[in-house]
């Protein structure tokens, strides 16, 4: 869990920045004539500013409450199927005392 943390924390923190790249290229572009500005404000649009994988889901903070989630349900069935197994045991323990 913890080596999957930085990889989503840093991807994240590429989309924002991305984002405040292509805010000051349109404000630079909007007090400038200047026809590059026009044309880094084109190349900022064309920049993929999400991570996904493979297009499933996008990686961002939104997906660590959802990791952890997902881990804490497969822990508590883990825990319950566990519970069932130890009752098992313990009523096969108490049969055999009688």
């Amino acid at each position: 869990m913890a080596f999957s943390v930085i990889p989503i924390l840093s991807c994240d923190k590429i989309e924002k920045k991305l984002d405040e790249l292509a805010q000051t290229c349109v404000y630079i572009q909007s007090k400038t004539a200047d026809p590059q500005a026009e044309d880094l404000v084109t190349m900022t649009k064309l920049l993929n500013r999400k991570y996904s994988a493979a297009g499933f889901f996008d990686i961002n903070q939104r997906l660590l409450p959802q990791l952890f989630s997902g881990l804490m349900t497969y822990l508590i069935v883990i825990l319950q199927f566990n519970v069932a197994v130890f009752k098992k045991y313990i009523k096969n323990d108490l049969e055999k005392v009688n």
